[in-house]
């Protein structure tokens, strides 16, 4: 009982009671000063209406704990690396001490860190309901036991529509109630002893027996009174009152909200039959008789005795004209009180945190506003009631479920020693804005696409990153760089032997493989593509032979035997170098370098790790000006140097035919996306482009639905000589692409790489999967 009410008083249900408390009190205030009662009615209506809304506000985040989004299963091996946000109650690894120099041939991270894969504790027999469950089983019981009457309402009157009815009393309802009459019958039935409208779909006008005996004023009293219901709708308002009583039925405020919607409706049908000229004394001796001889009445009644006196008081009280002053005080009063409402219904959604500021906000999320995917799952949290159980006693100042998975995406934040936090400058998106600013960060990461990427990577045991985009958005769905190290160790302050073990091991888990600059190799032929198309030179052919000769030296082919001219789709599609530099020379650095300055290569960055790359012309504007400069730059090799994330907008450029950024943050200010035909690149050359990457030694291997695009390339690390690296990058399917996938694999000194051999077939299994898999 103890963790029901901690959870109900912890919840935003109690700040949500508290809206609707004053938005009651704010309609309380203005809606009686309003004489025009069917104004009044209305607003009450509109009040009512928006008490679930105002609630809804704070019972949403208590509805997430209570309704997980289940996740999908996983295997048991992947299980220990990749949490779900589903269970966050499933104890994280004990802080472990890598191990320093593991070998290649052992890949995983459990070989490395035998001490993550230890026996799990006992853990103790859930209960049949956690308090969370309660609480939601006592609402749904109150929200029954509530509904219970109207449905009773609802089947008696199925019923009494199939009572008889007076021709007399019909022949006068259908001459006062006019076309009205022909879609709500009158009735006779023993049942009832009193006038009143029942039904909601299709009601019934009903009367008692006796109102055979009734006279002519009585019957056109009840006749207006009723009429006025019916072209008011207020059964329809009434019935829906009654189910936001029902679904809020704990709250006082609800159950005085209908009550006064009640009333209102009353005293407004009263107000419609002394306007039609029935004297205000017959007509409350004629409340008066028939509440008096009223003992049950479905629906909407015409008068019950509870509220009948305030009625007749008001009724005998009443005025015959406003004066002018009144009349505009009543409706400035209608407007104010529409108005206030919407405001405090707005205000009812915006957290804590965007109305009192950062406090609000550290008490909201536990001390660091959280870290979520697309789908709203976890990716790093301060809020301790999210941490696993093992973890609140000592709660560290941040907890990342997903380990390792999402390491070097999110970055690291260590204890400052000051019941605070040190963000590592430049290592993910830790260091977001929004974060800083006391505001959620939503990134554009989908975690299951995220432990696919890893568990990829993972298996093929070698250092690499791999990045997964939809090719709609450009929105980045994961970004994963292995090996890579557990960030809860820093969080929960790191120790010195740790951190000697971390920066001892061989495979570098703390080295960001997405945002190393490398050598781009022969992916930079398709930049040299779009470079010719943007100078009117994709059409031209060019010999293509074993060997080409530059400024004294000789650059060879792969192919020796080659001796042919090519276009520019059969160059790309075989890969061949000395079609490629020529045609560089030939056009000289200004298309190259205005085609870089497109795509923005070498500059802030277009995610969240900086610098994105080197790029030519950074530096002593010199770059290039050589014809051996344009031969390397033709290859992709010398200074150029680019990001898996650069090398990945080039894929998805073509894919889309747009030049746009990384995106990795949902909501987050980007730059506009530009077409590539504004740069001077038509859809017939773009189309040439593709056709070399639709024809690459990689789709030729490879089988996917709907078909492949890609390109492979294998460089010499500028960073770790004798080091090779394998690169691959496509989209798919074809006609409508849906997915663009990069990888990058660094081979160990003295081991080689092969982007064909190595890199392509990882990516044809990720896109496979992706493509045969629900994402």
């Amino acid at each position: 009982m103890k963790l029901l009410l901690e959870n109900l008083a912890g919840s935003w249900a109690l700040l949500g009671g508290l809206k609707i408390a004053a938005v009651a009190l704010i309609a309380a205030a203005f809606i009686p000063l309003v004489r025009q009662r069917d104004l009044a009615s209305s607003l009450r209506a509109i009040v009512i209406l928006s008490l679930p809304a105002v609630f809804l506000s704070g019972l949403l985040p208590l509805a997430w704990r209570v309704l997980p989004i289940p996740e999908p299963r996983e295997e048991p091996a992947a299980a220990m690396v990749a949490a779900s946000f589903a269970s966050p109650a499933r104890p994280d690894e004990v802080s472990p001490r890598p191990q320093s120099s593991p070998e290649l041939s052992s890949p995983t991270i459990s070989d490395r860190i035998p001490e993550a894969i230890s026996p799990a504790p006992a853990i103790a027999p859930r209960p049949l309901l956690s308090p969370d469950r309660s609480l939601l089983l006592l609402w749904l019981t109150g929200a029954a036991l509530s509904l219970a009457p109207v449905l009773f309402s609802w089947l008696a009157a199925v019923k009494l529509r199939r009572q008889p009815s007076s021709p007399e009393l019909s022949r006068q309802w259908l001459a006062l109630a006019g076309p009205h009459a022909a879609r709500v019958p009158l009735r006779i039935s023993p049942d009832v002893s009193g006038p009143g409208l029942a039904g909601l779909i299709r009601p019934v006008l009903l009367l008692p027996p006796e109102a055979n005996t009734w006279s002519t004023s009585r019957l056109r009293s009840i006749f207006l009174h009723e009429g006025h219901h019916i072209r008011r709708k207020d059964v329809i308002w009434r019935e829906l009152g009654r189910v936001v009583r029902a679904a809020l039925w704990f709250h006082p405020v609800a159950w005085w909200a209908q009550s006064r919607l009640v009333v209102a409706q009353e005293r407004a049908a009263d107000e419609a039959v002394l306007a039609h000229g029935v004297a205000a004394p017959d007509y409350a001796f004629h409340l008066l008789a028939i509440a008096a001889g009223t003992r049950m009445a479905p629906g909407v009644a015409m008068a019950r005795s509870s509220q009948v006196g305030g009625r007749i008081r008001l009724i005998l009280s009443r005025h015959e004209a406003l004066h002018p002053g009144r009349m505009f005080i009543e409706r400035a009063a209608a407007v104010l009180t529409g108005v206030v409402a919407m405001l405090v219904t707005f205000m009812a959604f915006i957290r804590p945190s965007q109305a009192f500021g950062e406090e609000a906000a550290i008490a909201d999320y536990g001390f660091r506003p959280p870290i979520i995917d697309r789908h709203g799952r976890l990716i790093a949290t301060s809020d301790p009631t999210r941490m696993p159980e093992n973890r609140r006693e000592n709660t560290p100042v941040r907890w990342y479920p997903e380990r390792e998975i999402t390491a070097h995406l999110t970055g690291i934040v260590t204890p400052d020693g000051k019941d605070g936090v040190r963000v590592g400058k430049r290592s993910g998106l830790e260091d977001s804005p929004e974060l800083e600013a006391g505001r959620p960060l939503q990134t554009t990461i989908d975690l299951r696409i995220q432990r696919l990427a890893w568990k990829i990577l993972e298996q093929s045991g070698k250092r690499g990153a791999m990045l997964v985009s939809d090719a709609a958005s450009g929105e980045i769905l994961a970004a994963v760089s292995w090996p890579a190290f557990n960030p809860n160790l820093f969080a929960e302050g790191i120790t010195p032997e740790q951190q000697q073990a971390l920066d001892e091991d061989e495979m570098h888990p703390l080295a960001n493989h997405i945002s190393r600059p490398e050598p781009p190799a022969s992916l930079f032929k398709f930049f040299i593509g779009l470079s010719a198309a943007k100078a009117d030179a994709a059409d031209r052919l060019f010999h293509c032979g074993s060997s080409i000769q530059v400024s004294g030296h000789r650059f060879s082919d792969w192919n020796k035997k080659r001796d042919e001219m090519l276009d520019l789709p059969a160059a790309l599609s075989s890969g061949c170098n000395t079609y490629f530099i020529p045609m560089a020379i030939q056009m000289g650095p200004q298309p190259l370098l205005a085609m870089g300055k497109d795509f923005a290569f070498g500059g802030a960055g277009s995610g969240p790790w900086i610098p994105c790359g080197d790029w030519h012309g950074g530096r002593d504007g010199l770059a290039l000006s050589k014809p051996i400069d344009l031969a390397m730059a033709a290859l992709g090799q010398g200074s150029t140097r680019l990001s898996l994330v650069d090398c990945h907008r080039l894929t998805d450029a073509i894919a889309s035919g747009k030049i746009r950024p990384a995106v990795f943050v949902k909501n987050r200010p980007a730059g506009l996306p530009r077409s590539l035909a504004s740069t001077g690149v038509d859809e017939r050359e773009l189309g040439m482009i593709r056709r070399g990457m639709i024809d690459s030694f990689v789709t030729r291997r490879t089988k996917c639905p709907g078909g492949l695009a890609a390109s492979a390339a294998t460089a010499m690390s500028e960073v770790q000589r004798h080091v090779h690296v394998a690169f691959c990058s496509g989209y798919a399917p074809l006609d409508a692409p849906r997915f663009v996938v990069s990888l990058r694999l660094w081979s160990a000194p003295g081991q080689g790489a092969s982007g064909v051999q190595d890199a392509g077939p990882l990516l044809g299994e990720a896109m496979n999967k992706l493509l045969r898999e629900e994402f």
